[in-house]
């Protein structure tokens, strides 16, 4: 294949997107890093609310049968 940037016009934008990425890796792995400790705050979270939620049940459970016995 001929170099002449005729023959494939896009060969020099190639070129340079290609010597960006290789030296900006580490921007390409920080959304990897972010969705890793944003499920890592949500697992927290999950764990905390369903924490919370069933304390709460457990408090209706109990006023329901205070409310029934009356």
């Amino acid at each position: 294949m001929d170099d002449n940037h005729r023959t494939f016009p896009m060969k020099k934008n190639l070129q340079v997107i290609e010597k960006h990425l290789e030296k900006n890796e580490k921007w390409l792995r920080l959304p990897e890093k972010s969705m890793a400790k944003l499920e890592k705050e949500s697992a927290v979270f999950h764990s905390d609310f369903t924490k919370q939620i069933a304390e709460f049940e457990a408090v209706m459970a109990d006023l329901e049968k205070f409310l029934n016995e009356y």
